[in-house]
């Protein structure tokens, strides 16, 4: 059976019973703006957040040294995280990955370290007279970031808005294949290096101390891309990402600077279609159903396809399914989920409930694999956390010696790319997706982080040209949207100016909506 993502309908009303919908919120400098955020494989809906109903921003800065003080402080933020339903209050944002890895007291790179992919190093196409001292200041937002960021909200302040898809953002993903193209052919400075790394863990494996390690880059972006992304309204941007990716985890959240509120706010876009966790409360007693869906796996859809089932695309799917390599890194993930939910459920409690499903995206195929745990009693978001982080997938096995060897291999932080994103409930539910595919645009710059997982059987070319596949998708949403014509200058967008104040999400319903 071929597994394709329901087709998501953007809507102006609040979600149906079976959406699940979630809210990035803007801050900073900007007006109260649209933000975008359902994350669901029926309805896909979009809200804004204006800045006067955040109640507060919840932030973590650990010192990366892998001491006790930092495991304690990343231990503290989850509780204060869990315990905003006895407030009634919701949260939205990230865990980094470095959070995680205090959580497992490792040492981490210090903060505004850079890879060496890009410091002195020139990616940035067509930007004649650019020299390697722009590019290596454009580098880096990642590696600055905190290690969490979480702003806190009534939900009944969410407002629907209007994001409906339209003609020119087709029109627009369409016309960027050569553009794309010569950026990621111009990403080919950093090859070497990273197949060295590749060849490093490839010699860690032979070694026996590690199994599997998800090596990643931050890719600099062309700066108009990551001018017209920063510059646009939620609106344009989330009709972009949406038309170039559909997925089930979208956000857009704008960070404003610390203490600086003329400052512009930096704008994480987050388009990944990993579930790190969904946990659903079950029973009057307290009982909990926890749910993860890891994905290893991926092969590039055919160019012919565009998105349709097309002979060349079938083989490739069926190529993917066939593969000993991509189905042995699948299932050593499955095991460390497994392993991470079984500290936290009840006797018996863990069920593999698909493994190894091909899952149909725009521009490429995944394997996808799905878990369920019974949680224990007394296990509380903040404890599945804790068993869960950093997620298996963009970690390894084991999970704390691939997080030695992505330390020392990577030489900076990732911050909240591959970590956890989404949203707390006050009636108890979460739903946090993997932080993959990932950009972080200032005003005047930006980067696109994407990663690959190696086993003892990777090929480092065959590597490099996944982690460029991974990079497609965010690719052709910026590059469609600096194509778009019209004003890039933030503020109110038409939908806003259509719908006002509007009513508010507190009637919707369902698995993963807003709660009343």
């Amino acid at each position: 059976m071929i597994a394709h993502r329901t087709p998501m309908t953007l809507t102006d009303s609040p979600p149906g019973p079976d959406a699940t919908a979630l809210v990035a919120a803007s801050a900073g400098y900007r007006p109260p703006a649209l933000i975008a955020g359902a994350w669901d494989e029926v309805t896909c809906a979009a809200f804004r957040l204006p800045r006067p109903a955040v109640v507060r921003e919840l932030r973590c800065e650990l010192a990366g040294d892998g001491g006790i003080a930092d495991q304690r402080l990343a231990r503290d933020h989850l509780r204060e995280l869990a315990g905003l339903a006895a407030q009634g209050l919701a949260a939205f944002g990230y865990l980094g990955f470095e959070l995680g890895a205090a959580l497992e007291r490792r040492a981490v790179a210090p903060r505004g370290a850079r890879s060496r992919d890009v410091s002195g190093r020139l990616y940035r196409h067509g930007e004649a007279g650019a020299d390697t001292k722009a590019a290596a200041a454009a580098a880096g937002y990642f590696d600055a970031a905190a290690d969490g960021r979480w702003l806190v909200f009534d939900p009944a302040d969410l407002q629907p808005v209007a994001a409906a898809r339209s003609g020119p953002e087709e029109a627009a993903v369409a016309g960027t294949s050569a553009e794309v193209a010569a950026w990621l052919a111009g990403l080919d400075l950093g090859r070497a290096s990273f197949q060295r790394d590749v060849d490093a863990v490839l010699a860690a494996i032979a070694d026996g101390r590690v199994y599997q390690v998800n090596l990643s880059r931050a890719l600099p972006l062309p700066r108009r891309w990551a001018q017209a992304a920063h510059g646009a309204d939620a609106a344009a941007l989330w009709r972009a990402l949406q038309t170039a990716q559909q997925v089930p985890y979208a956000a857009i959240i704008d960070l404003p600077a610390p203490g600086a509120s003329s400052t512009p706010p930096e704008r994480l876009i987050c388009a990944s279609m990993e579930r790190l966790i969904r946990l659903t409360p079950t029973g009057p007693q307290g009982q909990t159903l926890a749910s993860s869906r890891p994905i290893k796996g991926t092969v590039a859809r055919s160019p012919e396809a565009d998105g349709r089932e097309h002979a060349d695309d079938l083989r490739r799917r069926a190529a993917l399914l066939a593969s000993a390599k991509e189905r042995a890194e699948n299932t050593m993930i499955v095991d460390m989920v497994r392993h991470d939910l079984g500290r936290v459920a009840r006797a018996d409690g863990v069920r593999v409930r698909a493994l190894c499903e091909a899952v149909a995206y725009r521009t490429l195929w995944h394997l996808e694999s799905e878990v369920e745990a019974d949680l224990a009693p007394g296990v509380d978001s903040a404890g599945l956390l804790e068993a869960l982080l950093p997620p298996a997938s963009v970690s390894g096995a084991p999970k704390i010696a691939a997080i030695e060897q992505i330390v020392a291999l990577e030489a900076r932080r990732r911050g909240p790319y591959c970590g956890a994103v989404g949203a707390l409930w006050p009636d108890g539910r979460v739903e946090l997706a993997v932080g993959i595919r990932q950009a972080l645009i200032g005003p005047n710059g930006g980067e696109l982080a994407v990663g690959a997982g190696i086993v003892a059987d990777s090929d480092p070319a065959a590597e490099w040209s996944e982690l460029l596949t991974k990079s497609r998708g965010i690719a052709n949403a910026l590059a469609a949207l600096a194509a778009l014509p019209g004003p890039r200058a933030p503020g109110v967008c038409q939908a806003e100016q259509r719908h006002g104040r509007g009513p508010t999400a507190a009637g919707a319903s369902g698995p993963g909506a807003p709660p009343p």
